[in-house]
């Protein structure tokens, strides 16, 4: 099983060319996917916008704390506290990597405030790390 999804993987981070000819009319349309740990690492960071912005469900929003500490410059940057483990296990708990992933964001795309250019930019920014 993950043969298979690491061959999808890598099938779908080639650029896909498909034509589709309607009447007279060529269309080409291209798409570019990221990588798997990207893709995760893209859905944690949209979840912690929402949550940071308070249009998340609730249940997310009580799971992580804002760093309140106004001593420390990461309240500044409206970074999120991560709470320490001891198992590995519980590391990839939503709690811990999802605030994980915010912190580790440049602070000029957590000033962002609309949805669609957040995760535009956070896009670019993922392909830029690949």
């Amino acid at each position: 099983m993950i043969k298979l999804l690491r061959l999808i993987d890598l099938f779908m981070l080639k650029k896909i060319k498909l034509l589709i000819v309607v009447g007279y009319v060529v269309m080409m349309y291209v798409t570019v996917w990221l990588p798997m740990p990207s893709r995760i690492k893209f859905k944690l960071c949209t979840l912690m916008f929402d949550i940071n912005h308070g249009t998340a469900p609730q249940y997310l929003s009580e799971l992580v704390r804002r760093c309140d500490d106004t001593r420390l410059r990461s309240n500044v940057r409206g970074n999120f506290v991560v709470s320490r483990t001891r198992l590995h296990v519980t590391d990839k708990a939503f709690s811990i990597t999802g605030p994980c992933a915010w912190n580790a964001l440049p602070s000029h795309m957590k000033l962002i405030t609309s949805h669609f250019s957040f995760r535009k930019t956070l896009k670019t920014h993922l392909f830029s790390l690949i």
